[in-house]
């Protein structure tokens, strides 16, 4: 009968407890919130501006490099025709001088189409010109030529953003000469298909002016060919003017035909970018 009262005793003493920590001011009371802290750590890195920066820059010139761009250049090209020129029968032998280059320029007309993403590109460039020069020597002698020339090759940069290349493709050349030599006239057609490989750099040169560079050399049913060109364009939006000079050469033997000569002169040209 005696342990009744006891534990009667016990529970109001526990209950005493809870009323007097339940009425605790809250400054006295234990803060759970460090402990909490400190057993939930989040490792939360330092955020850098700087990289979202590079990241905002990045994405456009990413964007650029992807997608396909293109050029077309309608130009002309006044050139001089220099060298030696044969039939098999009459020989037409003449030099162009730096002055002739200017005074005895036939005109032609000629058209170049690009396309370039990312580090791969091509061009298809071609046209007509219609020369005639008049030969060196005692007997007066005169040219009479007419060529036809169609070029298509594939482009591939250094880098994506590189302004350097190597450039490998093929080129075609109708040839059509009429040769008179002392009132003696003779005529010849030939056709030449070659490969070449070359490299070409297109250098900035400030906002809107920049520097182009090509060179290449082959070879197929010419004995050789090789060309060099190089012009300067000025840019304004998305079209641009070009002023360059541009030298081929071709050497060749085919039997009926045979020719050691350099076509140069000037180049004028309107681009179209889009």
């Amino acid at each position: 009968m005696r342990r009744k009262p006891m534990l009667q005793l016990e529970i109001l003493r526990v209950a005493a407890g809870l009323l007097v920590a339940g009425s605790a001011p809250t400054a006295l009371r234990p803060d759970p919130a460090p402990a909490l802290l400190d057993a939930v750590s989040l490792d939360v890195p330092e955020f850098d501006a700087r990289l979202l920066d590079a990241a905002v820059s990045a994405a456009p010139a990413q964007d650029d490099a992807d997608r396909w761009k293109w050029r077309v250049t309608p130009y002309l090209y006044g050139a001089a025709l220099g060298g030696e020129l044969s039939t098999g029968t009459l020989t037409v032998e003449s030099e162009v001088g730096f002055s002739e280059l200017f005074e005895d320029l036939d005109v032609g007309a000629f058209l170049s189409f690009e396309g370039q993403r990312g580090q791969f590109g091509f061009m298809l460039d071609g046209g007509f010109i219609d020369l005639s020069r008049e030969g060196e020597g005692v007997v007066p002698s005169e040219a009479s030529v007419e060529m036809t020339i169609a070029e298509a090759m594939a482009t591939w940069r250094l880098t994506p953003m590189s302004p350097f290349a190597l450039v490998c493709g093929a080129r075609y050349l109708e040839l059509q000469q009429e040769l008179v030599v002392g009132g003696v006239s003779d005529q010849g057609r030939s056709e030449f298909l070659d490969v070449f490989a070359g490299g070409r750099a297109e250098l900035p040169m400030g906002e809107s002016w920049h520097l182009n560079l090509y060179a290449d050399i082959g070879g197929g049913d010419a004995d050789r060919t090789w060309q060099a060109q190089a012009n300067i364009g000025y840019d304004f939006g998305v079209c641009g003017l070009s002023l360059g000079y541009r030298y081929l050469a071709y050497d060749f033997d085919d039997g009926a035909q045979e020719a050691d000569v350099a076509l140069e002169g000037l180049l004028l040209g309107l681009e179209f970018r889009f």
